[in-house]
């Protein structure tokens, strides 16, 4: 059996990808997540396109209307930070499990109230949506803009902490001697 020349395919791919649908990619296996793969990157964002947000969907005749669960708002401190530490790591996507819970492992104890109560309300959005914005792939909402775009509030932080720039390995983290819920 003559050895397989990896090259040689790889080239022959690539050459066909670029015949067959006119891209330029140098690549024939692009990674889900890169730019060239975002409808949104290519061109100007346009709800027509169907690159729609979950959120959006979330509105009573045209009415954005948020999902909050009654009898949060007079938690106190100890109970808040329990169930934000629950609520970044058991969301139910991986992705954004991993970014949340790193962020509040990190950030959590050393947040001021009110960060805490708009990363409350943050986590109130759907999974695929913080995901979306915190990686800058899709456009944030007016109603989370001065967050995600000011220099130092908490979506501005997230995202920089979602860019990892240390190009640090991740890895969920322990639960042990982190914070407990003044219940147990």
């Amino acid at each position: 059996m003559a050895p397989v020349n990896v090259r040689m395919i790889s080239r022959t791919v690539a050459k066909s990808s670029e015949r067959d649908n006119g891209s330029n990619f140098a690549d024939p296996f692009p990674l889900p997540f890169s730019k060239e793969m975002d409808p949104a990157m290519r061109r100007e964002y346009e709800a027509e396109d169907g690159i729609d947000l979950a959120s959006e969907q979330q509105g009573v005749e045209g009415m954005y209307v948020p999902i909050r669960v009654p009898n949060r708002d007079n938690e106190d401190r100890p109970r808040l930070l329990a169930r934000l530490q629950y609520q970044c790591r058991k969301r139910g996507t991986l992705e954004t499990d991993l970014l949340l819970s790193t962020f509040a492992h990190e950030e959590l104890r050393r947040l001021p109230d009110d960060e805490l109560h708009e990363l409350d309300r943050l986590l109130d959005e759907p999974d695929w949506d913080i995901f979306y914005w915190c990686t800058d792939r899709k456009p944030v909402p007016e109603r989370w803009h001065a967050s995600f775009t000011t220099p130092g509030r908490l979506g501005y932080r997230l995202r920089i902490h979602t860019r990892n720039d240390q190009r640090s390995v991740r890895r969920f983290p322990s639960l042990k001697g982190d914070i407990q819920s003044p219940l147990s």
